[in-house]
């Protein structure tokens, strides 16, 4: 079992997901192909439930009551953070991870392309952040549909926040230095 506060999940090596440990400063490799957690029938079974319940409520699209409003934002939140914290805790319960051995013209390829990622990985939460705005202006324009909007969102902020994903760019800029003065 792994502590998500002690480990970064850092991207992928031949299919294999690779993580930092900030405990001993190195790159572990997991032996699993996949991120052990099911969530592919939890989003599909989601995405079912929230489109029928849009459809059945597309008449009541309109919140009057400012308590009805904070209570289902309240709410939303809390099953977000819930979510979160399930699906990290089952993830890093059952990782196995073993040292990262590659060779210096290998890792120093993987390392660039996590260089990438990471810019990327910048820009997307950027995104979020306004998506998540977005939502929660909807939210208190009284449209329904803003919660819909309001917790996946909320969900993928509070993930990529748990996970550290932002500290990645810091850690491979470390790793590219210190492969530089060997």
């Amino acid at each position: 079992m792994y502590d998500y506060k002690k480990i970064i999940p850092f991207g992928y090596y031949k299919k294999n997901p690779v993580y930092y440990d900030l405990n001993e400063g190195s790159l572990k490799v997991s032996q699993s192909k996949v991120i052990p957690y099911k969530i592919n029938g939890w989003i599909l079974s989601a995405v079912l439930v929230a489109l029928s319940m849009i459809r059945k409520s597309y008449p009541l699209t309109i919140l009057e009551n400012s308590y009805v409003k904070m209570t289902l934002f309240v709410l939303a939140t809390i099953v977000a953070v819930v979510a979160v914290k399930s699906v990290n805790r089952h993830q890093y319960n059952q990782l196995s991870l073993s040292p990262f051995y590659i060779s210096n013209g290998e890792y120093r390829e993987f390392l660039n392309q996590q260089l990438k990622n990471a810019s990327l990985l910048f820009y997307f939460v950027i995104g979020v952040y306004i998506v998540l705005f977005i939502s929660v202006l909807c939210i208190f324009q009284s449209s329904l549909l803003g919660f819909f909007l309001y917790v996946p969102v909320l969900f993928i902020l509070l993930l990529l926040r748990r996970s550290r994903v932002l500290y990645r760019k810091r850690i491979v800029l470390k790793l590219l230095e210190n492969l530089k003065n060997e």
